[in-house]
């Protein structure tokens, strides 16, 4: 009889304690997979894995002789949980992990393996080759990790320890041609991730030439970019297309629009949608710099993804300490304005930036210049982030943290907490972050006010939440960053129920984090903690969930605190009665097409008001009051459309209904596709594919109004 080969399993694992945390395809590890049973198949036999209820249905019948584990932020605890537990009962099977949460000081990796005992094996950088290279002396050693690891042989692009050895060996170069590496789709071994709940993600490139030192691939091993074939990617296009079970796309680039060859990505991209439906929605983080082929691709994709133009800082000495350089602001004013129109659910394109807090250098006031400078080049989504320690990065030196004297905190990640089963047993597990929440230019009181500034932007600007608004207050000279400060100061100075939605966020936010790894380790020891957080009692993404439950909960205050705003601008200026009434009724209009965005069950809402506000939406509220004016009345109906109605019902189906599910949905950056439309006497309104030049912004201070308390 035969002997069967033996058996590798690769677990690139997410949480689902709560929801599925990692809601994407496993394609790093799948590369990993795919190239060694490329190489290996007569020798082994594979299978990949992502939830772990599926690896443990396959460890129950049997141990892989050798299991492999992907190492990320989000799920090494988790990983480390089964490699720990598989190691107590099968002695024999080896442990290889490898991923990007891994310290780039030679001294911190020893300290970390000796942290992680059942680690037998950890590849650093690209694992396709290494791993190959890893087996082979295996094999060579009837595969005893343990008689391996006795010999001290160096293995390109692997570390260990041996008892009170460290062992390593330098890296073996990159792959340069990708194409030596199968596709995990269309060798198959992707195929039962098509389920209606992980989105499909895709690699077109791989490497970085900027050096971010919050960012695994500053190093200079990342900074030469390789790219696959552009037969390639359509192959694998057409492959997920045919398939895919959800509504998005997301791209692991670093840097899609950098190469040439992305443009006819973006046009491949946009054929699967008029053909297969797929995808409504594009996660991708675009070049930093060269804008060259950003234009043409956002202008190939409308309504697929955002105008991106991500910046951390435009403070000079933050991007100086943080290695990072960025475009003129001319340079993002022309790539937030050019030729932007209405999307497919009739609403206007969003422009996307990311602003990190908190970063070497920053104080509070450059934190806020820079959200003012993204708001006035008419950034539409601004995403405020946290600065995220990450293991791997030049920012997790020892030399970075004690230059700009980090005051760190630490916390468990969102969604990525939960017991796991193994056998017959089941094991917690969760993830531990640490977030930078001061420094030496920063003190903790003004990262705390940095965040409710980010909670505001978040309700107040993204998403186009009350852009028509807002192009009225442009109209009468404040630019988009006054009035927004003036909505932020107005929703402080409330004492209602959004002072008090304020105050709970703030609360929650300093009783999630906590001064050490010892400490929250201890909390979580304790009887009970690990179930508050797959509750949702704790462990929220606190911004997500305040501004779902403003926008879910308190859309009518939201409304009354702008048209409070409004009144202070209103009372400052000389505007006529017809302005006055036109804001009023466009608040009103407001209300009733974002009231429920969620609903796609609502019955169409008809109401009388005396603007035309199809055309309004139509030239994105750029038109004069006058044109839209009709004395004697018209009747307006606001309705969820069939494609508003897929949408949601597809987002439904993958996200859920949860407070938790709401918020991830929040987060992708399309809840302006969910406001409803609006037609006049039950005809739906067709809206023409309009080029008109966005209101140019004010350039003088002195062409602006400066209200009280703004700056």
């Amino acid at each position: 009889m035969t002997e069967s080969p033996p058996k590798v399993s690769f677990a690139d694992l997410t949480h689902t304690g709560r929801s599925v945390a990692a809601n994407m395809f496993p394609l790093g590890l799948g590369f990993v997979a795919a190239y060694a049973r490329k190489h290996l198949a007569r020798d082994f036999s594979f299978e990949l894995f992502r939830y772990p209820e599926d690896f443990n249905a396959a460890l129950r019948q049997e141990f892989p002789r050798v299991a492999c584990f992907s190492a990320y932020a989000w799920n090494l605890e988790l990983s480390y949980g089964y490699a720990r537990l598989i190691k107590k009962y099968s002695p024999s099977t080896v442990t290889i992990f490898g991923g990007v949460n891994f310290p780039i000081d030679p001294v911190e990796q020893c300290s970390f393996l000796r942290h992680y005992p059942a680690i037998d094996f950890f590849v650093e950088g690209e694992g396709e080759e290494a791993l190959v290279g890893l087996l082979a002396k295996l094999a060579d050693h009837n595969f005893s990790g343990h008689s391996l690891r006795r010999t001290g042989e160096g293995i390109p692009s692997v570390r260990y320890v041996q008892e009170e050895s460290w062992v390593t060996a330098p890296m073996l170069p990159r792959i340069d041609d990708l194409e030596r590496i199968p596709s995990p789709y269309l060798t198959g071994i992707m195929d039962k991730f098509f389920d209606a709940r992980l989105t499909p993600l895709l690699q077109f490139t791989r490497g970085c030439p900027y050096s971010c030192v919050f960012c695994h691939e500053a190093p200079p091993y990342y900074n030469k970019i390789r790219q696959f074939s552009l037969d390639r990617i359509r192959e694998e296009l057409e492959y997920v297309a045919s398939r895919s079970q959800v509504l998005d796309l997301c791209l692991a680039d670093l840097n899609f629009g950098i190469l040439e060859q992305d443009v006819a990505i973006a046009r491949e991209l946009v054929g699967m949608r008029e053909r297969y439906g797929w995808p409504q929605h594009v996660d991708a983080t675009f070049d930093k710099n060269n804008k060259k082929h950003a234009l043409e691709i956002f202008d190939i994709m409308r309504g697929l993804l955002p105008r991106s133009m991500a910046v951390q800082s435009t403070d000079p000495k933050v991007l100086a300490a943080i290695r990072r350089r960025n475009p003129p602001l001319e340079l993002l004013s022309r790539t937030a304005h050019a030729d932007r129109r209405l999307t497919t659910a009739n609403q206007e394109e969003l422009v996307l930036s990311e602003i990190i807090v908190a970063l070497p250098e920053d104080t509070r006031t450059a934190h806020e210049r820079s959200v003012a400078d993204m708001l006035d080049l008419g950034v539409t989504l601004l995403k405020n982030h946290q600065f995220m320690v990450l293991k791997g990065t030049l920012a997790d030196t020892e030399a970075f943290r004690q230059k700009y004297a980090y005051d760190t905190r630490f916390r468990v990640m969102a969604r990525c907490c939960g017991y796991y089963p193994f056998l017959g047993e089941n094991f917690p597990a969760a993830e531990i972050e640490e977030i930078c929440v001061g420094t030496r230019s920063m003190r903790y009181a003004d990262y705390q006010w940095s965040r409710w500034l980010s909670l505001s932007v978040e309700i107040f600007n993204n998403d186009l939440m009350f852009a028509e608004i807002a192009q009225f207050m442009q109209g009468l000279g404040l630019r988009p960053s006054q009035w927004f400060h003036l909505l932020h100061e107005q929703v402080l100075a409330d004492r209602g129920a959004l002072h008090d939605l304020y105050q709970a966020f703030h609360r929650e936010e300093e009783g999630n984090l906590w001064p050490s790894r010892q400490e929250i380790h201890r909390f979580l020891l304790d009887p009970g903690t690990i179930d508050r957080y797959i509750t949702g009692d704790l462990g929220y993404n606190e911004i997500y969930k305040y501004k779902v439950l403003a926008l879910f909960d308190h859309m009518d205050e939201l409304h009354a605190l702008v048209r409070r705003a409004a009144n202070i601008v209103l009372a400052k200026r000389s505007v006529s009665e017809l302005e006055r009434i036109y804001l009023d009724e466009l608040l009103d209009l407001s209300l009733l097409r974002k009231d429920h965005f969620f609903d796609a069950d609502n019955v169409p809402l008809k109401a009388r008001f005396h603007f035309n506000f199809v055309r309004g939406i139509q030239h994105r509220f750029r038109v004069p009051v006058t044109d839209l004016h009709v004395p004697p009345g018209i009747d307006l109906e606001v309705y969820h459309d069939a494609y508003q109605k897929n949408l949601i019902r597809g987002l439904t189906r993958q996200y859920g209904t949860t407070l938790t599910s709401r918020a991830r949905i929040i987060r992708i950056g399309i809840t302006n596709k969910l406001f409803r439309q609006v037609r006049v006497d039950q005809q739906t309104f067709r809206f023409p594919s309009p080029h008109l030049p966005l209101m140019v912004p004010y350039q003088s201070e002195s062409e602006a109004v400066v209200l009280p308390g703004m700056s």
